[in-house]
């Protein structure tokens, strides 16, 4: 594992949009000498007083098709998993770097994706949800396919999932089983509640995060409500008003 200094690379982040500064200021016809110090330079930014030092780099093995889009990064056990938006490819690596295995399954039969979305990992399980076709591939821990879910009665952007529970994230559609944020179905795919309504005249206008709270819970805020809501197996909280 290669140690990695933040404070260097905060450096030359800062003197790249320097230069990048005095080429436009050049194209106006000025010419503007630069003499960089790296070393001056880092006592005078004092990055260690906003940068956290102690991190390291985990250099990744190669995979097949290189990672040009990087949109999700997820972690789960001792695995790393990067969604590559532009290839709708999903790797999966361990802990130290090495590749355990690629998703490459764009097609448009019943184990393929036409648009990989979002997915999840659980201890037994990963999910790819593929919102175009409106559908969920269950796969076991090494990827390989076990089914498919269709789900197109309730419209989702993100998924998520436990051991006893699966989640769909509506972003701001209105589908047949109504206008609700979060839809929940048991381990064998049987719908079972939805959670948090809204108005469907606002749709997409209002900005909405969601994220796992570490604990087998779902965070979920809307704006302007800005009520973070916990969702579990068990049902649906308001936990604080911002």
């Amino acid at each position: 594992m290669k140690r990695h200094n933040p404070m260097k690379k905060a450096f030359y982040f800062f003197a790249v949009l320097l230069l990048l500064s005095c080429h436009h200021a050049s194209q106006k016809g000025h010419t503007v000498s630069v003499r960089i110090d790296p070393d001056e330079a880092e006592n005078s930014i004092a990055a260690d007083e906003w940068l956290d030092t102690a991190g390291a780099l985990i250099p990744l093995a190669d995979t097949e098709k290189p990672i040009t889009n990087a949109t999700r990064l997820k972690t789960h056990g001792d695995k790393i998993y990067i969604q590559d938006e532009e290839t709708h490819c999903l790797h999966v690596f361990h802990a130290d770097g090495t590749l355990d295995f690629s998703i490459d399954r764009r097609g448009k039969a019943g184990n393929e994706y036409l648009w990989l979305s979002d997915f999840h990992a659980t201890d037994e399980r990963l999910y790819l949800l593929d919102h175009i076709g409106q559908k969920i591939l269950e796969c076991d821990t090494l990827g390989r396919f076990i089914r498919k879910r269709d789900i197109d009665g309730y419209y989702a952007n993100g998924i998520f999932a436990t051991d006893e529970a699966l989640f769909l994230v509506n972003e701001g559609s209105t589908p047949e089983a109504g206008a609700f944020h979060v839809f929940q179905f048991n381990r064998e795919g049987a719908f079972r509640n939805k959670f948090i309504p809204f108005n469907p005249d606002r749709g997409f206008g209002s900005s909405k995060e969601y994220d796992t709270d570490g604990q087998g819970g779902l965070l979920f805020c809307q704006a302007p409500d800005d009520t973070v809501f916990l969702v579990t197996p068990e049902g649906c909280t308001p936990l604080v008003h911002i």
